[in-house]
């Protein structure tokens, strides 16, 4: 509330990226407790140095893009897409020179440092921290990458590294380099790295290999580099269909619409008690089984990339029942969603989440809230040591189970140890009561 001392956070969606990204929409969370926590650390607005290092809360937006996390960049155009999570250099003193003098402990600037990869110790693959998997002279592979879906064998080949640049490396360093591996023994002599390179172009339901270009002109959407039509890359999403609609409880879930095929299902504007939808395009399907009668928050305000939609329905996939809709959200960025709907205790409810136009598609969080679906024999959701306090300690179990199928750091049970597990931890924060 003030440039000194005392600050509050406010209007938090309990979601965002992880792995961190920089310029993400759906920051706003990270990006609004670390600059809160900034001032409680000693530093002021990046606008209030001398000489200013931004001029974004002064009016100036003209270097609004690369904005820090202590500025106001995400009050120009462009919002939260501008920011890097990161402080300043100058920024970055002040608060060193501050913790220093009051004798206090060392401070973390990596957001991800904390997170475990992959790391590679010649074929054999474990999960650690960047940090930890360099001191055992490992090749880290990045923040949540999981063995389970990559492998620590290698291979040699083209790796395409951004642009048109390729270089002939391994497989591992290719990854840990932020590169596309194009398979073992391929060549950069073929050019597939290269704005010539054919891979899938998705048009519907059906797949031909395009240049990019090629495919944006018949208006398809290209797969990206690697992705070939025989080896799925137009193949659809999961939940694509309301028949393959995925299972979520309460909490922030990740999804994706990108590449999804617009379904055919009616809906009716009618039936919405604010605002009305688009088209509901490229849309992805959920389920949720309400665990007591009440109400259901079901949002993605201010946690997606895209102009979104969303529908309720009661029934089955061959009798849906439209029971609420919403297109824009009260107060939500970006024309984004959020309705609640009244629910009862063990019926099965359908969400379709879409976009407003044919050119709205993207990704973030879905929310879920408003039930107390906690299990009942659990005294303390997060306890995970069972000590009567949830702290840092059961925070880090968790995380050190990442992505796994670990029954006891799960605590949302639905198979796999994710953001939501963190956030519901984060919920019962403190002494268990």
């Amino acid at each position: 509330c003030t440039n000194y001392g005392f600050a509050v956070s406010g209007n938090l969606r309990g979601s965002f990226p992880i792995p961190v990204e920089d310029h993400n929409y759906n920051n706003w969370d990270l990006f609004v407790v670390a600059h809160e926590t900034g001032h409680n650390i000693g530093t002021r607005h990046t606008h209030d140095y001398t000489p200013p290092i931004d001029g974004c809360g002064n009016g100036d937006c003209s270097a609004a893009w690369g904005g820090t996390i202590m500025s106001y960049c995400h009050q120009c155009s462009g919002g939260l897409s501008n920011i890097v999570l990161s402080y300043a250099t100058r920024v970055r003193a002040t608060i060193q020179t501050y913790l220093d003098l009051t004798n206090s402990a060392d401070c973390v600037f990596d957001c991800n440092s904390n997170i475990p990869g992959i790391c590679c110790v010649g074929e054999m693959c474990s999960e650690l921290t960047g940090d930890a998997c360099t001191a055992i002279g490992g090749v880290f592979l990045g923040t949540a990458t999981t063995c389970v879906s990559n492998s620590c064998v290698v291979q040699s080949g083209a790796c395409c590294l951004g642009g048109a640049q390729c270089s002939e490396l391994d497989n591992l360093v290719c990854a840990s380099s932020g590169g596309v591996f194009l398979g073992n023994g391929s060549t950069c002599a073929v050019g597939g790295c290269g704005p010539n390179a054919e891979y899938a172009c998705c048009l519907g339901t059906n797949c031909a290999e395009l240049t990019q270009s090629s495919c944006t002109a018949i208006g398809g959407t290209w797969a990206g580099i690697g992705e070939t039509c025989n080896g799925g890359g137009c193949d659809p999403l999961s939940n694509d269909f309301c028949d393959t609609a995925r299972e979520l409880n309460i909490g922030s879930w990740g999804f994706t619409t990108e590449g999804a095929i617009s379904g055919t299902e009616p809906f009716d504007n009618v039936l919405c008690n604010s605002e009305y939808l688009g088209g509901v395009y490229s849309d992805v399907w959920f389920t949720y089984t309400a665990c007591e009668t009440g109400n259901l928050l079901v949002s993605t305000c201010g946690s997606i990339d895209f102009d979104s939609d969303i529908i309720v329905y009661e029934g089955t996939c061959n009798s849906l029942v439209q029971i609420e809709c919403n297109g824009d959200g009260a107060g939500c960025g970006g024309f984004t969603s959020e309705l609640n709907v009244g629910v009862f205790a063990g019926e099965t409810y359908l969400i379709r989440v879409g976009g407003f136009s044919e050119a709205s598609q993207g990704s973030g969080q879905l929310v879920l809230g408003g039930q107390n679906c906690y299990p009942s024999d659990s005294p303390c959701v997060g306890d995970i040591n069972v000590d009567g306090f949830v702290t840092v300690e059961d925070l880090l179990e968790v995380m050190g189970h990442w992505a796994e199928n670990s029954p006891l750091h799960d605590l949302d049970e639905n198979g796999i140890v994710g953001i939501s597990d963190i956030l519901l931890l984060v919920s019962s924060w403190g002494v268990c009561e």
